[in-house]
């Protein structure tokens, strides 16, 4: 059989452009798998574990395994222990001292029989703070933060950590999983500048460092002070652009074709959900644990009545607290601007894993048994329709739709999300 190659009438080849984040490999995005080999390999590469020993105190089997604190500073205990401590299995990854506390985050022990699926690494209620790998959420984020050159590797958080781990937090009484997203932007560079990972952070750097964003399984329900009847998430075209604060002569979507605008519709829409979080004192106490970092996103600008992208990107400031746009949710734009979109966003792993529909948060009760979420709802993406000015939403089924469109203009909610690292 011969194969012919494409050409046009004047006999020039015909070259097709091929985007290698739609590769796939045994059904698998060609991307996402060399992520995962990476993760794998940092995962084992620093530990070189030739040979296991038993810690022996003892002659019962129950207590053999057992790790005992010694006081003083004369007991210690030699490198790869395979031991027990308060329901994990741990080894020492070199000789400790036998008055050090065992604790999953320490560099001197290596915890063996870590959850095959996402673990829970603390939770938040209040001012009080709980965790059943003895994790404190002060320690481990200030740790992370000061990780930023991932190379040195000081600890693997990787060994610690994963994509689809998650924390808890309980804000107004309603519970809320907030899932762990590592570096969803990190390698998937397309120009030198364009995704670059760096400790850099703002417009005139590269944009895309190193980065963990939280994003919450819960729909946050319509009565709560933070929900969809109390702060809108929904990106409004006509309340921005009739914004007297705005020159409608020069006003954008994103300020890019305006060096001068200050600001643009995400972040404006971002500001709203920080005051109301931090005006409600329910989500001021635990909210004060973490310090959020601003998220950048590469972004094409609109101008006032347009619903055609410019052909004019650059790389905005969109808030602390933001939506994950439509091609984030599906890894590829249905409803939004494809030849947009496309080139400018990655799907985070909460959505790859857990799917797109998203459940109401309920209540929690520190003394009850706890009632998962059953009711399905709407909330918004930070996408703008192609060629309208509607906002895309996801519905009950996990269905991406067009706000103008909708029969029913019902209110509609948001997830919580925000970038920790």
């Amino acid at each position: 059989m011969k194969l012919y190659k494409a050409r046009k009438k004047d006999g020039t080849p015909i070259k097709f452009n091929t985007w290698d984040r739609y590769i796939i490999h045994n059904g698998e995005p060609i991307l996402d798998l060399i992520r995962k080999i990476k993760q794998g390999y940092d995962t084992i590469k620093d530990n070189g574990v030739h040979q296991f020993q038993i810690l022996g105190f003892g002659t019962n089997d129950t207590r053999k395994y057992d790790w005992e604190i010694n006081g003083g500073t004369s007991k210690y205990r030699k490198k790869n222990i395979v031991f027990r401590y308060k329901g994990g299995v741990y080894m020492n990854t070199d000789e400790v001292i036998g008055s050090m506390p065992v604790t999953p985050m320490s560099k001197h022990f290596f915890r063996l029989d870590r959850p095959s699926g996402p673990m829970c690494l603390f939770r938040v209620n209040g001012s009080t703070v709980t965790s059943e790998y003895g994790i404190n959420p002060d320690i481990l984020i200030t740790g992370l933060r000061n990780y930023m050159n991932w190379n040195v590797k000081d600890i693997n958080w990787t060994e610690i950590i994963r994509d689809n781990d998650y924390f808890e937090l309980v804000i107004d009484g309603y519970l809320y999983t907030m899932r762990l997203n590592f570096n969803m932007y990190y390698d998937y560079s397309y120009g030198e500048t364009q995704y670059r990972n760096s400790v850099e952070v703002g417009p005139n750097g590269y944009t895309i460092p190193y980065h963990i964003d939280a994003i919450s399984d819960e729909i946050i329900p319509l009565e709560s002070p933070i929900g969809g009847n109390n702060v809108s998430q929904v990106l409004n075209h006509d309340a921005f652009f009739n914004n007297p604060r705005h020159d409608s002569n020069v006003t954008t979507l994103c300020g890019l074709i305006n060096p001068l605008q200050q600001t643009n519709i995400y972040r404006e829409t971002s500001y709203k959900l920080e005051a109301a979080l931090f005006s409600n004192t329910d989500s001021k106490i635990p909210f004060n644990l973490f310090v959020f970092w601003d998220k950048y996103c590469r972004m094409s600008d609109r101008n006032r009545y347009s619903t055609e992208t410019i052909d004019n990107f650059n790389n905005i400031n969109i808030g602390k607290y933001w939506q994950p746009r439509e091609a984030e949710i599906f890894g590829y734009p249905i409803l939004s601007d494809k030849s947009r979109d496309a080139g400018s966003c990655m799907q985070y792993a909460t959505f790859r894993i857990n799917g797109s529909r998203r459940k109401y948060a309920t209540q929690f009760n520190e003394n009850s048994s706890y009632i998962k979420p059953t009711n399905y709802g709407k909330y918004t993406t930070w996408s703008f329709a192609n060629n309208s000015y509607g906002c895309i939403y996801i519905d009950e089924n996990g269905i991406p739709r067009n706000t103008d469109t909708s029969p029913i203009k019902e209110p509609i909610s948001h997830l919580l999300c925000f970038r920790i690292v």
